[in-house]
């Protein structure tokens, strides 16, 4: 039950059903909406700052759109304020690490991974691994852990990709389930 490099899945099992932490979990109760969840370093490669100017596009069509993003790191403080400039202070929390993120990646509705270089990625297999629908950038070896409309949606790094992708993937929930 484990895969390269390291991914433990007995374990993932075990914690997807844990309580999220509460101010998480009232955060999620108190913003209803449509749910992206992001699990990542946020660092430049990760492609926070990216997803913030897809969110705002999206945010005009849906807006009640949420996006959390659980990681910390040495971009925190400009991803806090594009947040407050972009005006998505309803729509996105900066959860910081959470761990273990299967609870959150369960109540998602759609995980992302819009990194712009990465050699693998492990939180689009978790996410698959858990049934949510997974869109990430097709980029680095993310290509090698998700199979185009059959586990996921792999696109291309720039906004109007992402844009129709997740535009797709609100309008058609049933069809996207069947990605999971």
């Amino acid at each position: 039950k484990e895969m390269y490099p390291g991914i433990n899945f007995q374990k993932i099992d075990e914690d997807a059903n844990s309580k999220l932490p509460r101010f998480i979990d009232n955060w999620i109760n108190d913003h209803p909406g449509p749910l992206i969840v992001h699990g990542a370093m946020l660092r430049g490669e990760k492609g926070h700052s990216f997803f913030l100017d897809i969110l705002q596009t999206i945010k005009i069509k849906w807006p009640n759109i949420r996006y959390i993003i659980a990681g910390d790191g040495e971009e925190y403080n400009s991803i806090y304020s594009k947040i407050r400039k972009l005006g998505l202070e309803d729509n996105v929390l900066l959860a910081g690490i959470v761990n273990p993120i299967a609870p959150l990646i369960k109540k998602s509705t759609i995980a992302v991974l819009p990194s712009i270089k990465e050699p693998l990625g492990m939180f689009q297999i978790e996410s698959q691994y858990l049934k949510i629908p997974t869109i990430a950038n097709e980029v680095g070896g993310i290509p090698e852990t998700i199979e185009q409309n059959v586990t996921g949606l792999l696109v291309k790094p720039d906004k109007e990709s992402w844009v129709e992708a997740i535009s797709w993937a609100l309008e058609n929930k049933q069809k996207l389930k069947k990605f999971s």
